[in-house]
């Protein structure tokens, strides 16, 4: 037997290596010795492609092989922005106004989609359902109070502010008045444009006919009556006891007239 024959020969026997493609034993030995690879093609298989897994839980791993590192499946259902990334699912859209789903759009393996937008009303994300635009409430003197900023399919319109002195729970109530008191029956005063003696001009809303506004004596350290209006407005004959027959907590004998 030639020299370099019977060399190769003892190297294989001492290394406990065989000519048999695909021998574990073997291609353990061949890698940890390094360079012997050359003589046994699968000693040093490649380490298999990392990948995520699919919306199920199994592996995106595909074609690996003794030889080849195989690559990343697509995401069957859902999507992922990498091969070792795991699949989830692509985004879930909210309604219409008319309750129909909206639409998802670009959805790929690799891309999660967006939402349509709202053809009627507005919503703060694709995944909402649209909701309607508000429709501004009125001001305290009865006029519709005024929009300052337009709605669009993401934004809900913008309503002009109450008036000074009056205040509203949302855009979309009316404003009430202030520091009015209650007409006699308990109804709030409310703060509107009030025509007095020609006078057009914002304020508490008058006393229903055949009532006015009571007023609490207050006095200076001079003795001078300055008085401090209560809103409240009460029949001209109403005494005391007027405020007690109508489940009022104090009796006001002690309130006069507003001049």
């Amino acid at each position: 037997m030639p020299a370099r024959a019977l060399a190769f020969a003892s190297l294989m026997l001492a290394t406990g290596l065989n000519t048999v493609v695909g021998n574990s034993d073997a291609e353990a030995t061949a890698c940890s010795n390094g360079g012997l690879s050359t003589f046994c093609a699968n000693a040093c298989p490649p380490s298999a492609t990392t990948c995520g897994k699919q919306l199920d839980g199994s592996t995106r791993l595909t074609d690996a092989t003794a030889t080849a590192p195989g690559s990343c499946a697509d995401c069957t259902t859902g999507w992922a922005a990498t091969g070792t990334d795991d699949c989830i699912a692509h985004t879930t859209c909210g309604k219409q106004l008319d309750g129909s789903t909206r639409a998802i759009m670009a959805a790929t393996a690799t891309a999660p989609g967006s939402c349509a937008d709202c053809t009627t009303g507005w919503a703060d994300t694709g995944t909402f359902d649209c909701i309607a635009h508000t429709t501004c409430g009125k001001q305290a003197d009865g006029s519709t109070r005024a929009i300052m900023a337009d709605g669009n399919p993401t934004r809900d319109v913008v309503c002009d502010q109450c008036y000074p002195n009056t205040w509203d729970d949302s855009d979309a109530e009316d404003c009430v008045g202030g520091e009015c008191g209650y007409q006699w029956g308990g109804a709030v005063r409310i703060m509107k444009w009030n025509d007095v003696d020609g006078d057009h001009s914002f304020g508490c809303e008058p006393c229903a006919d055949y009532t006015r506004s009571l007023v609490l004596p207050l006095f200076r350290q001079d003795g001078t009556d300055i008085g401090y209006d209560t809103g409240y407005c009460a029949p001209d004959t109403c005494k005391g006891h007027c405020f007690e027959d109508n489940g009022m907590e104090h009796g006001y004998a002690g309130y006069v007239f507003q001049p």
